[in-house]
C-alpha cells in the first residue's frame, strides 16, 4: 500500500479553504482512499476485474468548513459562512442577476445597480438616496445633496421644483410659482391655492 502527500488548495467563490491530501493506492496502483486534515474520507472498493464498484464519501459530523457554525452535513452551503441554515443557496435573492455579496440592494432587484449618492446601499433600498440627511418620502429634490442649489425651475429629474414639492407633500398647486423658505425646506405657493384632492 502506497502513501502520498500532497498539499492543494481548492479555491471556492466565497471563501478560501485549504486542505491536505492523502491520497493511498493498492498494490495495483487503484486509488483506495482519500483522506483530508478536516476528517473527511473518501473510499473506494473495486471489483476483482479493477471496475471501480463504489465510492464513499465520509464527512465527520461535526465538520464546518466555513466555520459559521452550522456543521456541514446541516449546512446549505457548507463553504458560504453568509449564508443561512435552510437557504439552498440562492446567491441572487432578488433574481436581479448580480450576486449577492456584490449587490448593494439584496433584495431589491436593481441590475444597474444605481447608487446617486456613492454609499453602499443602492438606490432601489436607500432611504436617503442622494445622502443629504432628507429622506426620500419628504424630500424635494431626491437627486440632489445637501447644498446643491435647485432653481425653481427644476431637481434635476425633469420635472419643476414645484412639481416635486406637490409630489412629496401630497398636494397639486394651482399655479407652479413657489419658493422655498430658510432650511425647513417648505413649500410656500405664492399667488396659487392647494387644490383639493377631487379637483382636476
Amino acid at each position: 500500500m502506497k502513501r502520498l502527500l500532497i498539499l492543494i488548495s481548492l479555491l471556492f467563490p466565497i471563501t478560501g479553504f485549504a486542505a491536505s491530501l492523502t491520497y493511498t493506492y493498492d498494490r495495483l496502483g487503484r486509488l483506495t482512499n482519500v483522506a483530508y486534515n478536516t476528517g473527511i474520507q473518501i473510499n473506494y472498493t473495486y471489483d476483482p476485474m479493477g471496475n471501480r464498484l463504489r465510492k464513499l464519501v465520509v464527512i465527520p459530523a461535526n465538520l464546518d468548513s466555513d466555520s459559521d457554525g452550522v456543521p456541514d452535513l446541516q449546512d446549505a452551503c457548507p463553504f458560504d459562512p453568509n449564508d443561512p441554515i435552510g437557504d439552498p443557496c440562492r446567491h441572487d435573492e432578488d433574481a436581479d442577476g448580480v450576486l449577492d455579496t456584490n449587490d448593494n440592494c439584496p433584495n431589491s432587484a436593481n441590475p444597474a445597480q444605481d447608487n446617486f449618492d456613492g454609499d453602499a446601499t443602492g438606490d432601489a433600498c436607500d432611504d436617503d438616496v442622494d445622502g443629504d440627511g432628507v429622506a426620500n418620502n419628504v424630500d424635494a429634490c431626491t437627486n440632489s445633496g445637501l447644498g446643491q442649489p435647485v432653481s425653481i425651475h427644476g431637481c434635476g429629474e425633469g420635472q419643476s421644483l414645484c412639481q416635486a414639492l406637490a409630489d412629496v407633500r401630497g398636494h397639486r398647486f394651482e399655479a407652479e410659482i413657489c419658493v422655498l423658505v430658510d432650511a425647513g425646506y417648505w413649500p410656500v405657493p405664492l399667488g396659487a391655492r392647494v387644490l383639493r384632492p377631487d379637483e382636476p
